[in-house]
């Protein structure tokens, strides 16, 4: 492993296995939802959390029945998921699952927390958890691509330190090289 946290030698990273959710808005799709689109004023300023478990349960739901159990079974043959039927099911997980606290949002023990109560309560053989070592972190994502399951990962490098304003850039290719395309701090 190099010290800038690379990926370790020999590790080969894995995808996931099946087409991810998609939502259709007005006839946009979306990988995944898009907290922007959300009719909810708090979803949209700090909502990541939930659409995150919300994408995560959706696509387990729809690639393993013994995942599709409780709110989500209703999407389990779904191809692209109406953005309105999305809106309902994002919801009932903050409503019943994943509480928000404006302008923060969710906090990653309390999304742990709510996955796994929607685990126990709809008898889905998973367990979450927030957080792994720096050693671990690039094994713990591959375990989870081979078996399957997205990863929720969390952006931005202003913890403790919630007060600063550094934030995490993203960058797209073009045919000849790469660009600062977005950024992003505290989201998931």
């Amino acid at each position: 492993k190099t010290d800038t946290g690379s990926i370790p030698v020999g590790l080969s990273m894995n995808h996931l296995l099946h087409d991810y959710v998609s939502v259709n808005k007005d006839s946009i799709l979306s990988y995944g939802g898009n907290q922007l689109w959300s009719d909810d004023e708090v979803i949209r300023q700090c909502g990541c959390g939930v659409i995150a478990a919300a994408d995560l349960l959706l696509y387990l739901s729809s690639n393993d029945r013994r995942y599709s159990c409780g709110p989500v079974a209703e999407f389990s043959h779904c191809e692209a998921i109406p953005h309105s039927r999305y809106e309902k099911f994002t919801a009932v997980l903050r409503k019943s699952y994943l509480p928000l606290l404006p302008p923060f949002g969710i906090n990653g023990l309390a999304l742990a927390f709510g996955l796994n109560m929607y685990f126990t309560r709809w008898h889905i053989p998973l367990t979450a958890r927030w957080g792994v070592t720096h050693r671990n972190f690039w094994e713990k994502m591959e375990d989870m691509l081979e078996q399957d399951i997205p990863v929720i990962f969390a952006v931005g490098p202003n913890f403790p330190f919630v007060w600063q304003n550094n934030r995490l850039n993203f960058y797209s290719k073009n045919t000849d090289n790469y660009y600062k395309s977005n950024s992003a701090k505290a989201h998931f």
